[in-house]
């Protein structure tokens, strides 16, 4: 009896010493009941102890402000949906072992009351969230696992919060601060948490600001940010954060930064101008990239592979993505368009894709206008040079967007090459021409310049490439059926062989290597009139197989 009147009274006095800074640590407790420290009360929950309660809902509903409710998991798990309209503090004995669980419907804990301090539980499926903040503030979420659930903890309208130390992990979302554009959750922070494979964002940061995130580690997961202002893309985040094992990297207002061949988990961007980007891998999360409200910056030679969204741009205009990978990026869900995940995302106007390649992803490029924001519009953009091949929902898609460019692009085995319900140009004109399309069934029969002569319909619109290339990457591959004359060489030459031979006249066409015999003398030579050649401006190029048909 004294060994337990001992033991009762080293918790009581644990609990002292926590109380006044709001935080409870997880311990070993045998004896159980109510007990009054200091106008203050101690609810228990679980057991066998005189005056405990069954249920964490009961000890709440029978608390006041300023009690803690400690939970035993000895009776765990507790199949409850909690609300919290009081500034106490709920503690469970143990983190691994005191289990809430949601039983598949509504929110683990639903917060409505400022002051609140949740520790020490697992907390688990639940359809909602695990821990919902709502109008709270002041609070303290520590010491929690938080698994298998739509969310493992959102906050709305709820400032000067602290989420420390928790695992956050196999929900839909992980943490999410703020619930849309205009809803505020200001100056919260996010400490020393472990926040891994959540299928959507690890963090999402929606019409909030000044959050600071610190000490985290993400595995295959991310901050995503969004908003309607550059205030919502302002925070507090340092490399303190690692993504997969690497740095996380948080620039804001930012100027002339040279990033070459640096480990990056996560790269973001806030109004930054002036940027290089080069040689820089990221992998296995749900944002590679994120830049907004950016200028005038670079990204070239980098690699975007098996994320959610490779490069995500957010009203961000006169950049250049050039020579980029953009391969495998996946997203663990069914969405609605056009959130797919993607390769390339531009919400901005007068950016330079060029000459990327955007491969197995859902969409390769996106390119939309933000309609419930006026000023988040995407024209002028150049997708030019790009191939976009194998893309399991479409290859370019053009939401809502008008005035872009959009050619010179090879289109290869992706489930739909396009889609465009605005209004944009396709190609560049004749006879630069347009896009190859592997799906194009027109025909090049007069002239014979490697353009199809009828138009390439866009699917979601009334928009077409005009000009479509009959080959990749332009390359004039032509049956001709009549003769030529290469024209007039001065000096007298016997056979000669060549490995190549490329031109470069009005149009633009690939040095392609090739085996060509050519006689030269001091008169015409006229070329057999059936090959395949290269020809462009009625010029003969280059040709295959030619034969000497007679030399004057």
């Amino acid at each position: 009896m004294k060994e337990r009147l001992w033991k009762k009274g080293l918790v009581i006095g644990i609990i002292l010493l926590f109380v006044g800074a709001g935080v409870i640590p997880s311990t070993g407790i045998m004896e159980k009941s109510t007990k009054s420290i200091i106008g203050r009360s101690i609810l228990y929950v679980g057991g066998s102890g005189p005056g405990n309660y069954t249920s964490i809902q009961d000890a709440i509903d029978n608390a006041s402000d300023g009690d803690t409710v400690f939970v035993y998991n000895d009776s765990s798990p507790y199949y409850e949906n909690i609300g919290i309209d009081k500034s106490i503090n709920l503690v469970g004995e143990d983190k691994n072992t005191t289990v809430i669980d949601g039983d598949g419907v509504g929110d683990g804990l639903l917060v409505s009351a400022n002051s609140v301090n949740i520790s020490g539980f697992t907390i688990q499926n639940s359809n909602e969230k695990c821990i919902f903040l709502e109008a709270s503030n002041n609070s303290t979420i520590s010491d929690n696992i938080l698994i298998d659930s739509d969310w493992g903890i959102q906050l709305v309208n709820s400032n000067n919060n602290k989420i420390i130390d928790c695992h956050v992990s196999n929900n839909m979302w992980g943490i999410n601060i703020g619930s849309n554009i205009s809803s505020s959750g200001n100056n919260n922070t996010i400490s020393n948490c472990h926040i891994s494979t959540n299928f959507a964002l690890g963090v999402h940061l929606f019409g909030s600001s000044n959050t600071n995130i610190h000490g985290n580690t993400f595995i295959a997961d991310a901050i995503g940010i969004a908003g309607s202002s550059l205030e919502h893309f302002t925070h507090n985040i340092d490399t303190t954060n690692t993504v997969n094992g690497k740095p996380l990297y948080y620039f804001v207002n930012e100027k002339e930064v040279i990033i070459d061949n640096w480990e990056i988990g996560q790269l973001i961007l806030v109004n930054c101008t002036g940027f290089s980007i080069s040689n820089v891998e990221i992998s296995g999360t749900e944002i590679g990239l994120e830049a907004a409200f950016c200028s005038n910056n670079s990204i070239t030679d980098c690699i975007f592979r098996n994320n959610w969204y490779g490069i995500y741009f957010m009203n961000s205009s006169y950049n250049v993505i050039e020579n980029c990978s953009l391969n495998n990026n996946s997203g663990p869900m069914d969405r609605d368009g056009p959130w797919w995940a993607n390769g390339i995302s531009i919400i901005g106007s007068h950016n330079i894709i060029k000459n990327n390649n955007a491969s197995n992803n859902e969409v390769g490029i996106i390119i939309l206008t933000f309609s419930a924001l006026p000023s988040f519009v995407s024209v002028g953009n150049v997708i030019e040079g790009n191939d976009i091949y194998s893309n399991s929902y479409c290859g370019i898609y053009l939401f809502d967007s008008s005035d872009n460019f959009v050619y010179h692009n090879n289109f290869i085995n992706n489930a739909k090459n396009a889609y465009d319900n605005g209004t944009n140009t396709w190609d560049n004109g004749y006879p630069s021409g347009g896009n190859y399309w592997d799906d194009y069934d027109g025909v090049d029969e007069y002239p014979k310049d490697g353009i199809g002569d009828t138009p390439y319909n866009i699917p979601g619109g009334s928009n077409q490439d005009r000009y479509p290339w009959m080959y990749p990457d332009g390359d004039n591959k032509v049956e001709l059926h009549s003769a030529f004359l290469i024209g007039l060489v001065s000096n007298v030459y016997k056979e000669e062989d060549f490995s190549w031979f490329a031109a470069k006249l009005l149009l633009y066409f690939r040095v392609i290597p090739f085996d060509l015999k050519l006689y030269r003398s001091s008169e015409q030579i006229i070329i057999s009139n059936e090959y395949l050649g290269y020809v462009g401006l009625r010029f003969i190029i280059g040709c295959f197989n030619a034969s000497v048909v007679s030399e004057e």
